[in-house]
């Protein structure tokens, strides 16, 4: 289940609000569009406006420009 959280930028100088996405929860393959927070229970990876994250076999997070 996806929340969401504040975040401050430095570009815009405001806070703006980012869907978090549970690490654990995604599925193989499964694919989330920035902007958005992955949190696991090591780490929170930023996926930029722009760019798309990917769960890969492995387990590694994939991070692509769109």
């Amino acid at each position: 289940k996806a929340t969401e959280r504040q975040v401050y930028s430095t570009k815009s100088g405001t806070f703006l609000r980012y869907t978090v996405h549970d690490r654990d929860a995604l599925s193989l393959g499964q694919e989330i569009s920035g902007p958005c927070l992955v949190d696991d229970h090591a780490t929170t990876t930023h996926v930029p406006e722009g760019w798309r994250a990917r769960l890969l076999d492995e387990g590694l997070l994939e991070l692509v420009k769109a």
